[in-house]
Formats: C-alpha cells, sequence, structure tokens
C-alpha cells in the first residue's frame, strides 16, 4: 500500500451519486489522504466514513496498522501479513 492517496470530489457529488443526505465526517477533497485519516468507502450497505490503514489479523494492537504503509507486493506470498 503507498503512504498517501488524492480525493478530489466534492462531497454533494459524492452523496448524489450514491442517494445519501449526509455523509458524517466528509469535508470535501483532500489531496493528502494519510494512514488513520478517515475517507469516504462503498460497502454493501452504501457509502461509510473509514479509517484508512491495515491491520493484520495476526497484529496484537492497531498501532500495528501505521508501519504497514510500505507493503509491496513482491513478498505478498512470503510475508505473514498476506496469508
Amino acid at each position: 500500500m503507498c503512504g498517501r492517496f488524492t480525493l478530489v470530489v466534492d462531497g454533494k457529488v459524492i452523496m448524489d451519486y450514491y442517494s445519501q443526505l449526509e455523509l458524517d465526517g466528509y469535508r470535501g477533497p483532500n489531496y493528502n489522504v494519510a494512514p488513520s485519516q478517515y475517507a469516504p468507502v462503498e460497502t454493501s450497505d452504501g457509502l461509510e466514513m473509514m479509517k484508512w490503514r491495515l491491520i493484520p489479523q495476526w497484529a496484537k494492537s492497531a498501532s500495528v496498522g501505521y508501519s504497514m504503509i510500505n507493503a509491496v507486493g513482491e513478498t505478498v506470498f512470503e510475508e505473514p501479513t498476506y496469508i
């Protein structure tokens, strides 16, 4: 996973597309979304705000998720994170 991503869609456009009246916590475009920040995510129940991070099932603490931002695809079959 890379360290940052860009979300440039206006909140009204997102909510119109998903036919939602509100999206609690969405503040609009963000050109530097970092791990631990909230971002809109499409789920089977509609659109929800979720914290962006990767916490492996073997982690004893959520803080492990902050070190996972530099995971690479070359080790996907070797690291316990992806098994």
